[in-house]
């Protein structure tokens, strides 16, 4: 089986997209929902718990007090870049020469992800599909520039309450900010 990985993780690596990945995605998203919806049924109707621990999101369970939150989110975006899952995102690893770039190219997609809700607004727009995930990576991104030593090194609680607040703010200037514009809209139609 780590053979077929192997081979399926190279040859998704070399061979352009459109000819192994684009054909196979499909089938790995039924797969996914198909597992997950299995396990919550299997949960549901088992007379095992959920794991306890895990759902107690107050306590850190980290070894050396590493906070979850939000470096889980960075972990994944960065296994996106560096780890295995470059097989998930194989644009994103054969864009980047050097995995320094990576800090640059994810803030860059926060600021890509409120320009793209931008234009949706002003077009009226479903604008959330960029909206929320703009407002979930600015909140991911502000707390950790707040805690982590290559910013402002702030306990994890404060950078916490920072990055919700910017994450407000944001959304709020946003919302008040933008609104559709009737000539661009008259203008598509």
């Amino acid at each position: 089986m780590g053979g077929i990985i192997f081979a399926y993780y190279v040859l998704a690596t070399v061979v352009p997209i459109d000819k192994i990945i684009g054909r196979f995605y499909p089938i790995f998203g039924a797969l996914l929902v198909f597992m997950s919806v299995g396990l919550i049924i299997g949960l549901a109707v088992s007379d095992h718990s959920f794991y306890s621990q895990g759902l107690d999101v107050a306590t850190n369970f980290h070894p050396t007090d590493l906070p979850l939150w939000p470096l889980l989110f960075i972990t994944i975006a960065c296994g996106a870049v560096s780890g295995f899952h470059a097989t998930q995102s194989p644009l994103m690893a054969r864009c980047m020469q050097n995995e320094k770039s990576g800090r640059f190219i994810f803030y860059g997609a926060m600021i890509m992800l409120w320009a793209a809700a931008a234009y949706l607004i002003k077009r009226d727009k479903l604008h959330w599909v960029c909206t929320i995930p703009a407002m979930f990576m600015t909140a991911v991104t502000v707390t950790y520039l707040a805690n982590a030593e290559i910013g402002f090194s702030l306990p994890m609680n404060i950078s916490t309450m920072i990055g919700v607040g910017a994450t407000l703010a944001a959304t709020i200037a946003f919302l008040i900010g933008y609104k559709p514009n009737a000539q661009l809209i008259a203008e598509e139609k």
